[in-house]
C-alpha cells in the first residue's frame, strides 16, 4: 500500500502539477480574451469611440528590454541553483529518503547554471544593444 502512495507522489507532481498549470494559464487568458472581446462588442454597438491602447495591451508586455531578459536569467539562476544545493544537503543529511533528492538536486544545479551561462553569455554579446537601450532611455 505504501508503494502506491510513494508512486502517486511523483506522478502528481511531474504529470498533474504542470498540466494544471498549463490549463489555467490558457484559461486565464482566454477569459481575459473573451472579456475584453465583449466590452469592445458593446461599445461598438453603442457607438462609442474605441480607445486603440485596447488592441496594444498584450502586445506591451512583450517589449522587454534585453538588459531585463538577462537580470530574469541571473535571479532564475541563482533560484535554480540554491534550491538544487538545497536538495543536496537534503541527501546528505537524510539518506533515508533515496536517490530523489540527489537527482532532483542534480537537475536543478545544472539548469541554474545553464541560466547563469546564458547570463553571462548573453551579456557579452548583447552589451552594444544593452548600451544603445540604456542612452535610448537617458533620452
Amino acid at each position: 500500500m505504501e508503494d502506491i502512495f510513494a508512486l502517486f507522489i511523483p506522478l502528481g507532481i511531474c504529470v498533474i502539477l504542470p498540466i494544471t498549470c498549463v490549463a489555467l494559464n490558457v484559461w486565464m487568458k482566454n477569459h481575459r480574451i473573451n472579456k475584453k472581446t465583449e466590452i469592445l462588442l458593446k461599445a461598438i454597438e453603442h457607438g462609442q469611440e474605441i480607445n486603440p491602447e485596447l488592441f496594444t495591451e498584450g502586445e506591451t508586455e512583450k517589449n522587454v528590454s534585453v538588459k531585463k531578459m538577462l537580470l530574469n536569467k541571473m535571479q532564475n539562476g541563482i533560484i535554480l541553483i540554491f534550491t538544487g544545493l538545497a536538495f543536496l544537503g537534503i541527501n546528505i543529511f537524510k539518506s533515508n529518503w533515496g536517490d530523489i533528492p540527489f537527482i532532483a538536486g542534480a537537475i536543478l544545479t545544472a539548469v541554474g547554471a545553464g541560466f547563469l551561462v546564458a547570463f553571462f553569455t548573453g551579456k557579452k554579446m548583447m552589451s552594444a544593444e544593452i548600451k544603445a537601450e540604456d542612452e535610448k532611455i537617458r533620452k
